[in-house]
């Protein structure tokens, strides 16, 4: 800490001998601002040591003095990229996309922003009205991007649909060969002309949509049924065996025996994944505004609680914003996310941009309105490192108006009675 008392006297004498001296005016302004310098590190150095180095957090806005432009531009700097970070790790933590740059982006600007005027507004404005906007711009959007998922994922369980019931309606005319197989008229051109058309038409890229399109709504593709297309697609494509002799019509009838016992299972497979898809484009928007708008699968604890039993699957603690360190009043908050790859009713709804973003906006929503992340305040080791920058400009000021300005002209070098306060660890 730096004391400057020794320079009132040599000021007295100087301005006394110098009154005439037009230069007076602009050495005692230098004088002033030197002074201004050492109180204002006096105030950080206190501040630091009464609040800062026991407590959790700290208010910006109690900081003895007005921070300079370029350590506010700094501090703010600092949030932004620490808001940023917490949107990324929350949409890791449940295991979806995050949101677009942009999006992030803008999210942390809108809490940067809040906490910033809660810094400056020096009370004025209360952090319960800037939580209460935040959380319900965060809410609305939520809703728009449920209503525009709800309608993406219509149209696609409309595509899925319409896919499955082109399948079908080409396995069941397959199916009506069936009984002349056994018969004394030989099955086998008509069954390779099935075979080529089916083919040709692109029926096993179809068939390879439907394993992912079963997939994404939870069911599986009858895998038998699938081995057996896929060799009536290599004989078609190669009529010719390993040995390299030419495939029978035996052996391709053996082929196709193979294969029909599984259409009756592959069939009603398909009618199911059919009835499926009806029944999640008809309740989709009840699904998606309800578990993903209305209500993230997110466990918020002020009191350092274990997550409950009921949070099956994946649950990762979410860590806090860089510049908090903490969740909760007094730093003893917890916040868990379950991981939503995880959760099979929630598979198909996370599946679109809109909806993993409806999702990360409703649990930012929910953790801002519990309390659990503070707007107003910062970790005690961040005020460590704003009091200290802003400690080290004051300093540099008045040390180099006394080595340019002053000391020149005979004035005391000011004195050190306390050092100012280092970075910790």
């Amino acid at each position: 800490m730096w004391s400057v008392a020794t320079v009132e006297p040599w000021w007295e004498l100087y301005s006394a001998e110098h009154r005439d001296d037009s230069e007076v005016e602009r050495i005692q302004g230098h004088v002033n601002v030197a002074k201004q310098c050492a109180q204002t590190c006096f105030q950080l150095q206190k501040f630091h040591d009464t609040v800062v180095k026991s407590s959790v957090y700290v208010e910006l806005a109690h900081l003895p003095v007005r921070l300079s432009l370029g350590t506010a531009q700094r501090v703010q700097d600092g949030l932004r990229a620490s808001y940023e970070g917490f949107v990324k790790r929350l949409a890791e933590a449940a295991g979806i996309p995050t949101l677009p740059p942009r999006s992030v982006a803008n999210l942390a600007d809108t809490y940067t922003h809040a906490t910033w005027r809660l810094v400056a507004s020096s009370g004025s404005t209360s952090e319960l009205d800037e939580r209460a906007r935040i959380v319900s711009m965060l809410r609305s959007r939520a809703q728009d991007l449920a209503l525009n998922a709800v309608r993406r994922i219509v149209v696609q369980l409309d595509h899925h649909r319409a896919l499955i019931n082109a399948v079908r309606n080409e396995l069941l005319d397959l199916e009506r060969l069936k009984p002349s197989v056994s018969s004394a008229e030989r099955p086998t051109p008509a069954i390779r002309r099935w075979v080529a058309t089916f083919v040709s038409k692109g029926g096993l890229r179809n068939v390879h949509r439907l394993v992912s399109c079963a997939k994404s709504l939870g069911s599986d593709f009858p895998n038998a049924f699938l081995s057996a297309l896929l060799c009536l697609q290599r004989s078609q494509r190669d009529p010719k065996s390993a040995d390299g002799k030419r495939l029978t019509d035996g052996g391709f009838e053996f082929l196709v025996r193979n294969l029909m016992p599984q259409l009756s299972d592959a069939t009603t497979s398909l009618a199911k994944l059919g009835d499926t898809c009806e029944r999640m484009a008809r309740n989709a928007s009840t699904n998606v505004t309800l578990k993903i708008a209305m209500g993230s699968t997110v466990h918020i604890s002020l009191l350092d609680e274990l997550p409950p039993a009921s949070l099956e699957g994946g649950v990762r603690a979410l860590q806090a914003p860089a510049h908090l360190g903490a969740f909760g009043p007094d730093g003893r908050g917890r916040v868990y996310v379950q991981n939503a790859v995880q959760q099979p009713s929630q598979i198909r709804l996370l599946c679109t941009e809109e909806a993993s973003s409806a999702w990360q906006l409703r649990a930012l929503a929910d953790i801002t309105a519990s309390g659990a992340l503070s707007i107003r305040n910062v970790a005690g080791s961040y005020a460590h490192w704003v009091i200290k920058y802003e400690y080290a400009k004051h300093e540099g000021a008045m040390r180099r108006l006394f080595e340019e300005e002053l000391i020149p002209l005979g004035a005391p070098p000011p004195e050190i009675v306390e050092a100012p306060a280092e970075a910790e660890g």
